[in-house]
């Protein structure tokens, strides 16, 4: 609802929102309600506020059923003669049901949480050109899940616990930001523009946890609204953490009849998590312009060329990391009553925990460099923007495993702390191009293309490559390190196979030549692993265009990621051993009749371990096209409307991912977007709706 006067503005809207997922048990429903209001008290003065609050209760099935219909063995009922889940679907093979935690009080994970947003603002104007802006906002929210497992649940249950398991987190949080804008914009001889604009910024965050844990539940029906009906390990813990942070800032704008233009910006920006003597630092930028199209000499380009304007410019940025991170502060640390022994006596005992703080730590900066071109043409009916961009950053904040030499262990490991180290480089182009195409009183078609394009690599690390945290100089920031897939031996290549401890039907992967005394290869992921790809893709394409034709609009869009790489666990599912576990449908396992198959011969080994190599079957290209959406609706004619008072009715209906291209014929069953996760199952989304304005 929108209303008001020519001095008050107001605008209000209530949302319920139900959703059903998949399975059983896995839905969520939110309320929301939003209340803005600009208010003018007096010419030179206007208030307002905008807030939104929402609240959802959800419950989450675990999603490890699907991977688990992938693997059991497809034999046997579902459902007993009652219609109730049959838990013990297979009694030869022993085979709990993947859909147990659909059975009665067997798994429970529900959520509810609030959530408010609330921003006032004071605008005042007693100048001309001058405006200062307040805002204060805040943020809170709420959340409390609770999760129970009873004896017969297949989902994962909580580390060092036993079902059934009754469990409550709670977590609530608030944060609060003041800023402040101060613009004065002036013009000095008519052709010289300069805009002043100073900033403060302000903000705080809170944020507190508490969890118990109680094991040993009788009463199933009691879900987690019990603790105290646990009857072995009962546990709590909590947490607590608060950041505040300060910005200043200074940018200043000049044009010269609208042609020439120079911005330069100073922001200062301290927080409380980072080290002592490290919390603040400065960020500087710059930028020019040309308007090359209100030049004199390009006049007689004006019945075509409607903009032309070359860019660049140059800026530092920082990032401070994680505010939940342990950077400087004190480590974490946990009591045990009991756990030590002097003698026949116990004896309590703290342990170091989480990560250790760095006095040292400070923030992260990247060197920004961009050149950029805008293009408008005939009128505006085509208007490209390019960019081409480079980025070097350095001092890059990062959770390094500490040496065992440095004595900072947690229960004999080592632990790790937050490090500026090493160099990396991302370059790369951003294009955006525009078009009207078609334009007619009855008919339109317009389309947007955006393409990026970006290489990512580490220039430098402190001590050359880790290879324990995949990080190798020269190479992209995420990479998959593992063995390399070359095929399945084959029956001709059996003696080959041999100096590599494999047989006709074993995984082939890439060695790194060496032998023993005895002629055979010995596998290590020290010497045989190699980088396969970067996670990260070569280029992005996004394609959108929108149609009209009378009353009728039609809209869609298609994007494209090229050039990366994935880990799909979907193969991994496939199980060559003498187990009774079942594998997908359709897996393509060697034979001495499909000597071509690309997963190895089942019953070679007892262990998937044994298969050498095994996970190198999981990476492959992740390319892909897809149809994002499909939209189609319809307007009803404004005269049939004007009767009733109504001022638009539209009818639509979209389809999501309805269409999807993979490059790799493994990738064509799954949902390229989840990288190669089989958690979750390629799914098509149609959605019908009505737009109602009074």
């Amino acid at each position: 609802i929108t209303g008001g006067t020519e001095k008050t503005k107001i605008f209000a809207s209530l949302n319920y929102n139900n959703e059903e997922g998949l399975i059983k048990n896995d839905n969520r429903k939110r309320y929301s309600m939003r209340l803005n209001l600009d208010q003018s008290i007096f010419s030179w003065a206007k208030v307002g506020f905008n807030t939104n609050l929402t609240y959802t209760d959800g419950n989450t099935r675990n999603q490890s059923v699907f991977v688990n219909a992938l693997t059991f063995l497809p034999l046997g009922d579902v459902y007993d003669a009652g219609g109730n889940i049959n838990y013990e679907y297979c009694k030869d093979g022993g085979k709990v049901n993947p859909m147990a935690d659909e059975a009665k009080d067997q798994y429970v994970n529900n959520t509810r949480s609030t959530y408010f947003t609330g921003n006032a603002y004071l605008e005042l104007t007693p100048l001309k050109g001058l405006t200062f802006k307040s805002v204060l906002g805040t943020t809170l929210s709420n959340s409390r899940n609770g999760v129970f497992f009873e004896k017969k649940s297949i989902a994962n249950i909580t580390s060092g616990y036993q079902s059934p398991l009754a469990e409550i987190y709670n977590s609530a949080s608030y944060a609060y930001r003041w800023e402040n804008v101060l613009t004065y914009n002036f013009t000095l001889a008519k052709d010289h523009s300069f805009g002043v604009t100073g900033i403060t910024s302000y903000s705080k965050n809170q944020d507190e946890a508490n969890e118990s844990h109680a094991q040993g539940q009788e009463l199933a029906a009691q879900s987690f609204h019990n603790l105290s009906a646990g009857t072995e390990k009962v546990q709590v813990a909590s947490s607590f953490s608060q950041t505040q942070s300060m910005s200043y800032a200074f940018r200043l704008n000049y044009s010269y009849k609208g042609k020439y233009l120079f911005t330069f910006s100073n922001r200062w920006d301290g927080v409380s998590h980072l080290a002592a003597g490290y919390k603040w630092d400065a960020f500087p930028a710059a930028a020019i312009g040309w308007r090359i199209s209100d030049e004199t000499f390009m006049e007689k380009t004006q019945n075509w060329l409607s903009n032309l304007k070359l860019r660049a410019g140059y800026g530092v940025t920082g990032n401070s990391g994680r505010k939940d991170a342990a950077y400087s502060s004190t480590t974490g640390s946990y009591t045990y009553p009991s756990g030590v022994g002097f003698g026949n006596s116990a004896a309590g005992h703290i342990q170091y925990g989480g990560t250790y703080g760095n006095p040292d730590v400070g923030w992260e900066k990247s060197y920004n460099t961009n050149i950029g071109i805008d293009l408008g043409l005939f009128n505006g009916r085509i208007n490209l923007a390019a960019d081409w961009y480079n980025t070097d950053t350095k001092d890059l904040l990062y959770s390094r495993t500490m040496p065992i030499t440095s004595g900072v262990a947690a229960w004999g490991s080592p632990m790790k702390a937050w490090q500026n180290l090493g160099e990396t480089n991302n370059k790369g182009i951003e294009l955006s191009l525009n078009t009207q195409n078609i334009v007619k009183k009855n008919f339109t078609w317009s389309s947007n293309i955006t393409f990026t394009a970006n290489k990512e690599k580490i220039v430098s690390l402190p001590d050359g490559d880790v290879k324990a945290e995949k990080l190798f100089e020269g190479e992209a920031i995420s990479v998959f390190y593992d063995f390399k897939y070359l095929g399945i031996w084959s029956t001709a290549e059996a003696e080959e196979a041999a100096k590599y401890g494999s047989k006709p039907g074993d995984i082939k992967v890439a060695t790194d030549g060496s032998f023993n005394d005895k002629g055979i290869h010995s596998y290590s992921s020290n010497t045989d692993y190699f980088i396969l790809g970067k996670k990260t893709p070569d280029w992005i394409l996004g394609f959108q265009n929108n149609f009209t034709y009378r009353d009728f609009d039609l809209s869609f869009f298609v994007m494209a990621r090229w050039g990366y790489m994935v880990n799909n666990d979907v193969i991994t599912r496939y199980n060559p051993t003498t187990s009774l576990d079942n594998s997908p449908t359709g897996s393509d396992y060697w034979t001495p009749e499909n000597q071509g198959a690309y997963l190895p011969r089942p019953g070679l080994h007892d262990k998937a371990a044994d298969y050498k190599g095994f996970t190198s079957l999981a990476y492959m290209d992740g390319s892909y096209i897809k149809v994002k959406n499909i939209t189609l609706g319809y307007s009803l004619p404004k005269k049939w409307l004007a009767k009733i008072r109504m001022e638009k009715l539209r009818v639509y209906a979209t389809a999501y991912d309805p269409f999807i291209f993979a490059k790799e014929k493994l990738m064509r069953d799954l949902d390229p977007e989840n990288n190669g996760a089989s958690n979750f199952p390629l799914t098509k989304r149609f959605v019908f709706g009505v737009n109602v304005t009074f």
